[in-house]
């Protein structure tokens, strides 16, 4: 019962209830139904003058024999040829009574039997287990879930992690095996492993009696297969002798389209909703009545997610077991490719919704999808599929760089532009765009240029204007061995063009380069206004990182004439834009500007400690710096910050800010600089 004290109450409140007849502990095999049905009867055993009755139906066949293992529990004896069924309700009217009915998901069809019992003994109370719901009049689901299991971060595990309930499930039940077992020498592949195990009782307990042969950071490495590792004592029941038993147990149960539609569900990495369950398994049953049917049966969770539409999911113990299933099918490979294709379709739209008011909403839509989306790419460039493969990478691109993923779709990318060298044009400056504009957030600016060179001439010879300015932007942000004339001219046409065909959110940041142009020439009023307009776009289409940029851009400005005042205020409201979207990347920006405000008000010391948040964030999330603010503002800066203090007291501050947040950082220098 470890982690189980407030369901238990729950559950005993729920039956002292004089409205409730009929509660059903519902969930998962090896959730730790029965125990927690077991211990609730002890519980109340009190409260019922004549009794608790505990009937196993795990060996009960057919739904005919239900009556009679209900008699037995209670000890009504068979007389005659009088149904058994009639003699228990006679010999339960009156009686105070409470059932437990263990097991019964494979029985469904004899609860119209406990539904007449209820009805016939006013005093009978009943207690069902079960992977399904009895779908009853006057039913009382309780869902029971997995314990908590807190993740380890780091060498040292928090104390939360190590009291939580699986945590110590875990330890109590190595110990039965090895009294010598001490978590403290082994906290953190314990805690990954009950992390690993989704807080399943019967899974931890399985893996516990394990520790006779391997230490827990050796299960940790064979966890992967884990449907099969791990397997219990002989008295358990059969079904849940190992975790594959006690699945297939309730796959049996699934009629066929029940079984197809699980099956195909388990592409779902992280999760799905209706219209996506509906856009991959179409075809195959009635996707809502199939989904709603797992659910009721324990194999399928609804996520809680109440500002946007429903999510369901699998435990990932469940997901694989279905998994297998799909791939002994056949079905597998043409199962992923309508998930990929969904998903396609998804970052188009996602493509424009990310670059006006609904920015917010797609962040979260595709944070929500963010493992599957992964699944389907690594599938897509496995399988054969590089076009696949760069609509989901691609066509979402600033919702990657928003949330910090560029190093790792840098990977990616560099693997599509290695395997698929010759795709047809569309495909190819997708690929040359994804892989060009990674090169450069990750700090690899030399390797990034001759791509926007290549995509420049493939988009002019296929006569494509919006490629081609999208291009032109790419090349121009970069490039700083090009003279600024030249970078100014091919950047003024491709922000025309921009504009002209209505892509405001990229001619919003083409204007705060040429800004920044413009400040390299001395001329601080063209580059004012060039990030007025740039501001102006961003909040015309209600983009809070493209403001973020602008306002970072207008803060340089204010601090090239000398404003200290104007800048920091720009710079703080470049912050919150950053902030309101979790733009890590963007933040160091915002916290650099602040930080030479600091300095401009002869805080050198303080800008150091910023510079160093700044410079172990950008270690952490894998970006460099952006060229042109290499050049204008980050070298000089340092540099001067330097000067100021003298190398030896520069590395001493800058390295005490490494362990300092962004957030925390930015309210430090905001609160000094007032």
């Amino acid at each position: 019962m470890v982690g189980r004290e407030r369901g238990l109450e729950a559950i005993c409140g729920l039956l002292g209830r004089e409205d409730v007849r009929l509660v059903t502990l519902s969930g998962v095999g090896g959730i730790g139904k029965t125990r927690l049905a077991l211990a609730a009867a002890a519980a109340l055993r009190g409260q019922f003058a004549d009794g608790v009755g505990f009937a196993d139906l795990s060996s009960v066949q057919s739904p005919e024999l239900v009556p009679g293992a209900l008699a037995a529990a209670v000890g009504v004896p068979q007389e005659g040829t009088r149904p058994v069924g009639e003699l228990l309700l006679e010999r339960l009217t009156q009686a105070r009574v409470l059932l437990v009915l263990n097991n019964f998901e494979h029985l469904l069809a004899a609860a119209p039997f406990v539904s007449q019992l209820i009805a016939s003994c006013p005093q009978v109370k009943v207690l069902v287990t079960s992977r399904a719901l009895l779908r009853l009049r006057g039913e009382h689901e309780f869902p029971v879930g997995p314990l908590e299991a807190l993740r380890a971060r780091g060498p040292a595990v928090a104390n939360g992690a190590l009291s939580a309930a699986a945590v110590r499930l875990f330890v109590e039940r190595a110990q039965e095996h090895q009294p010598r077992f001490t978590v403290e020498a082994n906290a953190d592949a314990v805690v990954e492993l009950c992390w690993r195990l989704e807080g399943i009782p019967l899974a931890i307990e399985l893996t516990a009696a394990r520790i006779r042969v391997l230490p827990p950071g050796a299960l940790l490495g064979r966890i992967e297969d884990r449907l099969d590792l791990l397997s219990g004592p002989a008295d358990l029941p059969e079904r849940q002798r190992t975790l594959r038993a006690t699945i297939d147990w309730s796959y049996e149960l699934l009629d066929p389209p029940e079984r197809e539609l699980f099956a195909r569900l388990s592409v779902f990495v992280g999760g799905f909703t209706l219209d996506s369950a509906q856009s991959v398994c179409d075809g195959e049953s009635d996707v809502l009545e199939g989904v709603s049917s797992l659910i009721e049966k324990s194999l399928v969770v609804a996520q809680e997610r109440p500002d946007v539409e429903p999510r369901f999911r699998m435990l990932e113990t469940v997901r694989e077991y279905a998994q297998d299933r799909l791939e002994q099918s056949g079905k597998a490979q043409a199962t992923k490719l309508q998930m990929a294709q969904y998903l396609a379709e998804l970052a188009e739209h996602a493509a424009t919704g990310l670059v006006g008011f609904e920015h917010n909403v797609w962040l979260s839509r595709l944070d929500a999808e963010v493992d599957n989306l992964r699944a389907a790419m690594t599938w897509a460039l496995d399988s054969g599929e590089p076009e696949l493969f760069l609509q989901v990478a691609v066509l979402p691109w600033i919702y990657w760089w928003q949330r910090g993923y560029i190093p790792e779709m840098r990977q990616l990318y560099e693997r599509c532009l290695a395997s698929y060298p010759l795709l047809q044009a569309e495909s190819r400056a997708q690929q040359l765009w994804g892989a060009a504009s990674a090169r450069v957030v990750t700090g690899d600016i030399e390797a990034a240029i001759p791509l926007p060179r290549e995509l420049i001439e493939l988009e002019r010879a296929r006569g494509n204007e919006h490629g081609l300015a999208l291009a032109q932007w790419q090349y121009c942000s970069h490039n700083q061995a090009e003279s600024v004339p030249v970078l100014r001219a091919m950047l003024t046409e491709a922000t025309s063009t921009l504009l002209r065909l209505g892509d405001q959110w990229v001619a919003s940041f083409a204007l705060g380069v040429l800004a920044m142009l413009a400040l390299i020439e001395g001329d601080p009023s063209t580059a004012e206004r060039l990030g007025q307009d740039a501001l102006t776009h961003a909040r015309a289409i209600g983009s809070e990182s493209a403001v973020g940029v602008a306002l970072s851009s207008l803060g340089l400005c204010a601090l090239a004439r000398g404003d200290v005042g104007q800048a920091r205020a720009r710079f703080a409201d470049s912050a919150q834009a950053y902030q309101r979207v979790q733009d890590r990347e963007g933040l160091t920006y915002a916290l650099e500007g602040l930080a030479a405000v600091a300095f401009g008000q002869s805080k050198p010391e303080l800008a150091a400690r910023a510079i160093g948040v700044v410079d172990a964030t950008r270690e952490q999330i894998g970006v460099g710096v952006y060229p042109i603010l290499q050049r204008i503002f980050r070298g000089p800066f340092v540099s001067a910050v330097q000067a100021a203090l003298g190398s030896d007291q520069f590395e001493t501050a800058r390295a005490a800010g490494t362990g300092t947040g962004l957030d925390e950082a930015i309210e430090e220098l905001l609160s000094l600089t007032a």
